[in-house]
């Protein structure tokens, strides 16, 4: 899939956007060499913002730094004329019979960031639902600060340890976070039938008679001034409780 672009408002300016698995309806290519500043991580559609920062709906800072790209500008205020989507994704919805033209290269030389996409229906208005930005005027402080508060990332999915018999004791970890949360909220489902059911909010778990034959897992939802994470379990951390 090529980079594509959308014409979103009324400046030339440029956003970053997550990327959607479906199309950008009414884009055109665009040549990845002439927006060397936009980045695509795990999936969503970012942009430099310093030479340590990449800014997207859920990723920013850099290992090492960029020293070969100059940065994206942030926006002052908001949009005073014509604005621009950039993400990954096709020029048309898939089916319609249209097929991608030639790559253009007419992209802005030095774009200013307005927001960032935080979230929108899967098939990128086709549906003509809206998209929802993010301000980057209303966080530039946490953008650009030189020591952020950083969302507390686990640096590993949720585990499940302890006995898997009636009566037994389960309890619920990961390995670390990047940043120390405030707080974290557990969630311990059993699995099996139509729907999940919630049977717990601690970090540990006594099994019971209802768990005998079904499958437990839980979920760790860290959270601090930086944001919010969600340890989901792996599937080698779903525990069956035997009958």
């Amino acid at each position: 899939m090529s980079i594509t672009r959308a014409c979103l408002l009324t400046v030339l300016v440029a956003l970053a956007a997550a990327a959607p698995s479906g199309a950008v309806v009414g884009g055109e290519p665009v040549a990845p060499e002439s927006v060397p500043w936009f980045a695509d991580v795990a999936g969503c559609g970012g942009m430099l913002v310093a030479p340590d920062r990449v800014l997207t709906a859920g990723h920013v800072q850099l290992d090492q730094s960029v020293t070969t790209v100059a940065p994206v500008a942030l926006a002052a205020g908001g949009p005073s004329g014509e604005a621009w989507i950039l993400g990954r994704g096709r020029q048309f919805a898939p089916g319609t019979g249209h097929s991608e033209e030639e790559i253009l290269t007419d992209t802005p030389a030095a774009p200013v960031l307005l927001g960032v996409v935080s979230w929108g229906s899967t098939r990128c208005g086709a549906d003509h639902t809206p998209s929802v930005f993010a301000d980057v005027t209303r966080y530039r402080d946490f953008i650009t600060g030189p020591s952020p508060t950083w969302a507390p990332s686990p640096t590993s999915a949720a585990k499940v340890t302890g006995s898997r018999k009636v009566g037994g004791t389960l309890r619920c970890t990961v390995d670390g976070y990047v940043a120390r949360p405030t707080k974290v909220e557990v969630r311990w489902q059993r699995q099996g039938g139509r729907h999940p059911k919630n049977v717990g909010h601690a970090r540990t778990y006594e099994v019971t008679k209802a768990d005998a034959g079904h499958p437990l897992v839980c979920t760790l939802t860290a959270s601090n001034d930086g944001g919010i994470s969600t340890a989901a379990f792996a599937p080698t951390s779903m525990v069956k409780i035997p009958r």
